[in-house]
């Protein structure tokens, strides 16, 4: 015990004498690391306003260069809506309301025009016939110009197909085409109201020859106030009974004929196809008178 008592007393004074210096080195030590607890989180706020700052540099030079994107964005959009409008008014200046359809009185032609007295047009003037004057706009009793070229259809009054040949100056024409600046008219279609190949058959009598010309004059039968000329060609059929070859030659004054062909119904001609004479009429035959025969008994009662 005594031995025991003497090793717990040594430790104690040399635990005693430890103490002081632990307390001693512990000190320094904390105080460091507050320090350096103290000076990282200086540094984390600096780097923390340092990001901030930097951010919102980034930010406002993203603002900027998205401003920056938007009104160049915004100039080549105007730009764009600019030109589509030049181009829209460009086609609505060759394209928007300037087909037009016009009636009137053929006055003059030559192969590649018509002259039109216009007698109606439609559709009527409009603001949007774009640079076309109003002043130079057909108008009614007005001479326009209709420009023909190879893509021009010719028709007659029905819609078959004629030329330029068979327009004549006074004719009913109907026009369809594009106006132009000038006032003239291209034609699309050219329509000659006053012609038609007719399958109608005329008839009517021969009232005189034209040798030189190949055509004769025409009373109808219907009415013999009208009368039409009949021009031939070398292309008309002639029919005349009892004669096989046939031709202008066999025709006389006073023949009944049927014509059939190209009628212009405004100078009264035919362009014949088909030129047939008819079977003079043979007056009928009247039946005898029968006689009375006197019987026998009759002649025997009157003997004396």
């Amino acid at each position: 015990m005594k031995k025991l008592f003497t090793i717990l007393t040594s430790a104690l004074l040399m635990f005693g004498a430890v103490a002081p210096a632990l307390a001693v080195e512990t000190a320094p030590s904390v105080g460091v690391a507050t320090v350096v607890s103290t000076s990282i989180k200086l540094e984390r706020k600096q780097i923390r306003e340092e990001f901030k700052e930097k951010q919102k540099d980034i930010r406002d030079d993203f603002k900027e260069k998205r401003q920056e994107v938007r009104d160049e964005l915004k100039d080549k959009m105007k730009d764009l809506r600019d030109e589509f409008r030049k181009k829209r008014d460009e086609l609505m200046h060759k394209l928007v309301r300037r087909e037009l359809t016009l009636r009137g009185e053929l006055t003059a032609m030559s192969s590649t025009s018509l002259t039109v007295k216009v007698s109606n047009v439609r559709p009527d003037f409009h603001q949007q016939w774009a640079s076309v004057s109003s002043s130079t706009f057909p108008a009614k009793d007005t001479l326009v110009t209709v420009k023909i070229d190879n893509k021009t259809k010719v028709v007659r009054r029905f819609n078959g197909k004629s030329s330029l040949d068979e327009l004549t100056v006074g004719d009913t024409m109907q026009i369809v085409g594009r106006l132009n600046d000038d006032g003239t008219v291209s034609a699309r279609v050219v329509k000659d109201d006053s012609i038609q190949l007719s399958h109608r058959v005329y008839h009517g009598t021969i009232a005189s020859l034209d040798a030189t010309a190949q055509s004769f004059s025409m009373t109808l039968m219907s009415s013999s106030s009208v009368a039409f000329m009949v021009r031939t060609s070398a292309t008309t059929k002639f029919r005349v009974p009892g004669v096989t070859s046939t031709s202008f030659a066999n025709l006389q004054v006073g023949n009944k004929v049927w014509v059939r062909g190209f009628v212009n119904t405004r100078t009264k001609t035919i362009d014949a196809n088909v030129v047939k004479v008819k079977l003079p009429e043979v007056a009928p035959v009247p039946a005898p008178t029968p006689t009375s025969t006197p019987s026998p008994a009759s002649t025997a009662s009157s003997t004396p």
